[in-house]
Protein backbone atom coordinates (compact mmCIF):
# COMPACT_ATOMS: atom_id res chain seq x y z
CA UNK A 1 0.00 0.00 0.00
CA UNK A 2 2.86 2.65 0.89
CA UNK A 3 4.16 1.76 -2.67
CA UNK A 4 1.23 3.40 -4.36
CA UNK A 5 1.25 6.41 -2.39
CA UNK A 6 4.87 6.91 -1.36
CA UNK A 7 7.92 6.01 1.15
CA UNK A 8 7.67 9.01 3.07
CA UNK A 9 5.13 8.61 6.46
CA UNK A 10 4.47 12.48 6.17
CA UNK A 11 2.57 12.00 2.39
CA UNK A 12 1.57 8.65 3.17
CA UNK A 13 0.00 10.80 6.14
CA UNK A 14 -1.59 13.68 3.61
CA UNK A 15 -2.78 11.58 1.06
CA UNK A 16 -5.00 9.70 3.84
CA UNK A 17 -6.06 13.33 5.16
CA UNK A 18 -7.19 15.11 2.02
CA UNK A 19 -10.73 13.44 1.29
CA UNK A 20 -11.21 14.36 5.75
CA UNK A 21 -10.41 18.05 4.77
CA UNK A 22 -12.63 18.34 1.63
CA UNK A 23 -15.34 17.32 3.14
CA UNK A 24 -14.25 19.47 5.70
CA UNK A 25 -14.33 22.45 3.40
CA UNK A 26 -17.31 21.92 1.60
CA UNK A 27 -19.43 21.07 4.55
CA UNK A 28 -18.82 24.62 5.46
CA UNK A 29 -18.84 26.34 2.33
CA UNK A 30 -15.61 27.49 2.78
CA UNK A 31 -11.88 27.86 0.61
CA UNK A 32 -9.01 26.17 1.81
CA UNK A 33 -5.44 27.09 1.56
CA UNK A 34 -2.89 24.58 2.01
CA UNK A 35 0.45 25.52 3.07
CA UNK A 36 3.55 23.30 3.16
CA UNK A 37 6.65 23.72 4.57
CA UNK A 38 10.20 24.12 2.14
CA UNK A 39 10.62 19.99 1.32
CA UNK A 40 13.58 18.51 -0.34
CA UNK A 41 12.98 17.92 -3.64
CA UNK A 42 11.18 14.08 -3.76
CA UNK A 43 9.07 14.86 -0.89
CA UNK A 44 7.75 17.72 -2.93
CA UNK A 45 7.21 16.32 -5.56
CA UNK A 46 5.26 13.37 -3.52
CA UNK A 47 3.06 16.18 -2.04
CA UNK A 48 2.59 18.16 -5.70
CA UNK A 49 1.38 14.63 -6.83
CA UNK A 50 -0.58 13.53 -4.03
CA UNK A 51 -2.49 17.16 -4.13
CA UNK A 52 -2.67 16.59 -7.82
CA UNK A 53 -4.10 13.05 -7.57
CA UNK A 54 -6.53 14.19 -5.19
CA UNK A 55 -7.57 17.15 -7.63
CA UNK A 56 -8.72 14.03 -9.87
CA UNK A 57 -11.34 13.27 -7.48
CA UNK A 58 -11.95 16.66 -5.89
CA UNK A 59 -12.17 18.73 -9.03
CA UNK A 60 -11.60 22.39 -7.94
CA UNK A 61 -10.45 22.05 -4.61
CA UNK A 62 -6.62 21.20 -4.40
CA UNK A 63 -4.85 22.83 -8.00
CA UNK A 64 -3.92 26.17 -7.45
CA UNK A 65 -4.48 26.03 -3.57
CA UNK A 66 -1.20 24.79 -2.46
CA UNK A 67 2.07 26.41 -1.90
CA UNK A 68 5.54 25.36 -0.26
CA UNK A 69 6.71 28.27 1.89
CA UNK A 70 9.27 28.78 4.56
CA UNK A 71 8.20 28.60 8.65
CA UNK A 72 10.12 31.47 8.83
CA UNK A 73 7.51 33.55 6.87
CA UNK A 74 4.44 31.69 7.79
CA UNK A 75 4.03 31.63 11.28
CA UNK A 76 0.86 28.89 11.12
CA UNK A 77 3.29 26.16 9.51
CA UNK A 78 5.00 26.72 13.26
CA UNK A 79 1.37 26.73 15.07
CA UNK A 80 0.53 23.14 13.08
CA UNK A 81 3.72 21.78 13.90
CA UNK A 82 2.67 22.86 18.13
CA UNK A 83 -0.64 21.26 17.30
CA UNK A 84 0.72 17.90 15.66
CA UNK A 85 2.77 17.48 18.64
CA UNK A 86 0.10 17.65 21.28
CA UNK A 87 -2.07 15.70 19.24
CA UNK A 88 0.65 12.69 18.85
CA UNK A 89 0.87 13.13 22.92
CA UNK A 90 -2.83 12.90 22.98
CA UNK A 91 -2.77 10.10 20.67
CA UNK A 92 0.31 8.14 22.69
CA UNK A 93 -1.97 8.61 26.13
CA UNK A 94 -5.07 7.13 24.80
CA UNK A 95 -3.58 4.20 22.49
CA UNK A 96 -0.67 3.36 24.78
CA UNK A 97 -1.17 4.82 28.15
CA UNK A 98 1.35 6.97 28.14
CA UNK A 99 1.58 10.03 30.05
CA UNK A 100 1.19 13.79 28.36
CA UNK A 101 4.04 16.11 28.70
CA UNK A 102 2.59 18.79 31.15
CA UNK A 103 2.63 21.23 28.18
CA UNK A 104 1.03 18.85 25.77
CA UNK A 105 -1.81 18.73 28.48
CA UNK A 106 -2.49 22.39 28.86
CA UNK A 107 -2.41 22.64 24.88
CA UNK A 108 -4.67 19.71 24.37
CA UNK A 109 -7.01 21.14 26.98
CA UNK A 110 -6.91 24.31 25.44
CA UNK A 111 -7.43 22.82 21.86
CA UNK A 112 -9.99 20.02 22.63
CA UNK A 113 -12.34 22.05 24.98
CA UNK A 114 -12.55 25.32 22.64
CA UNK A 115 -15.51 26.94 23.14
CA UNK A 116 -16.56 24.31 24.99
CA UNK A 117 -16.77 21.58 22.72
CA UNK A 118 -14.81 18.81 21.50
CA UNK A 119 -13.18 19.13 18.21
CA UNK A 120 -10.37 16.94 17.92
CA UNK A 121 -10.63 13.24 18.29
CA UNK A 122 -7.92 10.87 18.19
CA UNK A 123 -8.09 8.24 15.30
CA UNK A 124 -5.81 5.39 15.73
CA UNK A 125 -5.93 1.38 13.90
CA UNK A 126 -4.53 -1.57 15.90
CA UNK A 127 -1.96 -4.06 14.24
CA UNK A 128 -5.15 -5.61 13.61
CA UNK A 129 -7.14 -3.18 12.46
CA UNK A 130 -4.46 -2.00 9.87
CA UNK A 131 -4.63 -5.49 8.38
CA UNK A 132 -8.48 -5.40 8.06
CA UNK A 133 -8.00 -2.11 6.22
CA UNK A 134 -4.68 -3.31 4.08
CA UNK A 135 -7.24 -6.06 3.44
CA UNK A 136 -10.31 -4.24 2.07
CA UNK A 137 -8.12 -1.51 0.19
CA UNK A 138 -5.47 -4.00 -1.25
CA UNK A 139 -6.89 -4.23 -5.03
CA UNK A 140 -9.80 -2.13 -4.75
CA UNK A 141 -11.15 0.31 -7.62
CA UNK A 142 -9.37 3.32 -5.80
CA UNK A 143 -6.63 1.30 -5.27
CA UNK A 144 -6.56 0.38 -8.78
CA UNK A 145 -6.92 3.69 -9.60
CA UNK A 146 -4.08 5.66 -7.33
CA UNK A 147 -1.58 2.81 -8.69
CA UNK A 148 -2.30 3.68 -12.48
CA UNK A 149 -1.72 7.21 -11.63
CA UNK A 150 1.42 6.88 -9.62
CA UNK A 151 2.49 4.42 -12.71
CA UNK A 152 1.60 7.49 -15.57
CA UNK A 153 3.13 9.76 -12.72
CA UNK A 154 6.68 7.81 -13.09
CA UNK A 155 6.69 7.29 -17.01
CA UNK A 156 6.20 10.85 -17.23
CA UNK A 157 9.47 11.20 -15.15
CA UNK A 158 11.42 9.17 -17.63
CA UNK A 159 13.62 10.49 -19.73
CA UNK A 160 12.89 10.36 -22.91
CA UNK A 161 15.40 8.70 -25.58
CA UNK A 162 17.21 10.25 -27.61
CA UNK A 163 16.17 10.31 -31.46
CA UNK A 164 19.27 9.31 -33.81
CA UNK A 165 20.56 12.02 -35.61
Amino acid sequence: MRLSISQSHYVWALSSVLGLSYDWASERSVPMEYVFDNAPKPERRDIQEAMDYSETIYADHFSGHYSFRSREEVAGLQAVDLFAWTCYQAGRRTRFDVPMKALAERLWNSFNFRDGGEWCTIQSLNRKGLEMWVKEAYGSPEDLRLREYKQKQREARMPKPKKPA
